[in-house]
């Protein structure tokens, strides 16, 4: 590509270059971010899985009672999803 000069305008394939490189640096940039979703989904999901393995362990209703009184002292927003896994396994 020739350099020109700044009171010219750029020609049609220096100007498409430009876009070439601009629309490969966006998609590169939306495919980087799309992974890294895709990364920490599969890490909630794995984590939520250890969890509720870990929960099916509190099988009779004496240690889900002990089990939901513990989660009695901390704040909702902590144990909703806890109390999610408790309730669907209680459910099932």
């Amino acid at each position: 590509m020739r350099a020109h000069h700044w009171t010219h305008k750029p020609s049609p394939a220096q100007t498409r270059a430009v876009n070439r490189t601009q629309t490969t640096h966006r998609i590169s940039t939306l495919w980087v971010a799309a992974r890294q979703d895709r990364a920490e989904r599969r890490a909630r999901l794995a984590a939520r899985r250890r969890l509720a393995s870990q929960l099916a362990d509190y099988t009779s209703q004496a240690d889900r009672n002990d089990l939901n009184a513990l989660l009695d002292t901390y704040p909702d927003t902590d144990v909703a999803e806890i109390r999610d896994l408790l309730n669907r396994d209680a459910a099932a």
